[in-house]
Parts: structure tokens; C-alpha cells; sequence
């Protein structure tokens, strides 16, 4: 049975309301390595980043994050794949739109939410997916970035900017996918069971 994405918003009418309310931060940046980047629709906010509806491999994304001005200021270009979504890269980088239509869209919208970046109040997160490595989450941890979340398949205290949602590891040791909800009849996501709200009223 396939239930139908107006019930689901149906059923996340009271989280969301209640979590704009609480949400005093405004005009913020988030820059992520996967699809967590939902919360900005589910909080009602202008999408100030280009990294929503795609993903990086965590190499890559730490990359990214380490030379940030040099990425964003080279050109998109896409890239031969066998994947039936555009595949793009930034130089060495290489970035999934998986959900884009086509590699014109996908670099139309890069473009546009890339400008609209907001490096005064900026928040970055990694999800553990994608060959992300305790290593590349140490290196996480260490950037300079004021503002930092990793979403852990396990406790680990000795990442700082860790955080571990109980249940949501992995067999293949990933997180799983967070912005799934937690069952069939439920409006809860599994990145509900984090604060994020407080995360961003960090400012």
C-alpha cells in the first residue's frame, strides 16, 4: 500500500507548525552531503543552498567543504554516467542530482542557490553514508566551521559535533536514510528524533 505523500504532510502538520514556531533563526545556510536538507521545506525556508536534492560521496563532500570558495566558484559540468538521473562535476568533485530532471535544471538551480549562500550564518552537515569513514569523520570534526553536525551510525563520543538517532544504523554500517519515516501510518521522519531546530538557533 502506497500512502499518499498529501497524508504524510497531513500527518507532519503539528511537527512542522510547532517547529516554525520555535525556529527564531532566519535567512541561514545549510550546506549537507545528502537529502537531510528536507528540513528547509519542512521548516518553510528559502532554499540559501545548492546542496538539497543530491548527494556527494563523503570523500568528496569533505572535500568540498575543506576548499568551499575554490568549488563554488567552478563551473558545472556534466558527466558521462549510467545512472538515469544528471550526474555533475566541480572539478574532481563529483555530485548525484537524483532528484533532477535533467543536467540543464540541475545546473540552473546550482547556480541560482549557490548565490544566495549565506556565509554569515551557515551550518554544516554530514550524514555517515555514502563511504564515510570514521577517518573522514575525524577531518569533519576538525573543519572550522562554526556550526557542524554528523549523523553517526553509532555513539561516537569522540567526534564532538556527533550526534546518533537510536535505531537508524545500517547493516553495511551506514545511517540509514533520515529523511524516511518511521513507519507506514507515522508523519515522523528519523531525522525528527534530532533537534534540529535547536541546531539552528544556534546563531
Amino acid at each position: 500500500m502506497k500512502i499518499s505523500k498529501y497524508y504524510r504532510a497531513f500527518l507532519r502538520t503539528a511537527l512542522n507548525s510547532e517547529n516554525k514556531k520555535r525556529l527564531f533563526n532566519r535567512n541561514f545556510t545549510i550546506l549537507c552531503n545528502n537529502c537531510v536538507g528536507v528540513i528547509l521545506h519542512e521548516l518553510g525556508e528559502r532554499f540559501n543552498s545548492p546542496t538539497v536534492n543530491l548527494f556527494f560521496g563523503a570523500e568528496d563532500y569533505i572535500k568540498f567543504l575543506e576548499k568551499l570558495d575554490y568549488y563554488l566558484g567552478q563551473a558545472l559540468v556534466e558527466a558521462q554516467s549510467d545512472k538515469d538521473y544528471p550526474v555533475a562535476k566541480l572539478d574532481d568533485i563529483t555530485i548525484y542530482f537524483m532528484h533532477y530532471p535533467s543536467f540543464d535544471e540541475a545546473k540552473r538551480i546550482w547556480e541560482k542557490r549557490t548565490e544566495r549562500i549565506n556565509r554569515d550564518n551557515l551550518y554544516v552537515i554530514l550524514v555517515q553514508q555514502n563511504g564515510c569513514t570514521e577517518e573522514l569523520l575525524k577531518k569533519f570534526d576538525e573543519l572550522s566551521y562554526k556550526h557542524k553536525l554528523a549523523l553517526t551510525a553509532r555513539p561516537m563520543p569522540e567526534i564532538k559535533c556527533s550526534y546518533y538517532i537510536s535505531g537508524s544504523e545500517q547493516p553495511n554500517g551506514d545511517v540509514m536514510d533520515s529523511c524516511k519515516y518511521k513507519g507506514k501510518f507515522t508523519g515522523r521522519r528519523w531525522i525528527d528524533d534530532y533537534d534540529y531546530v535547536g541546531f539552528l538557533n544556534m546563531k
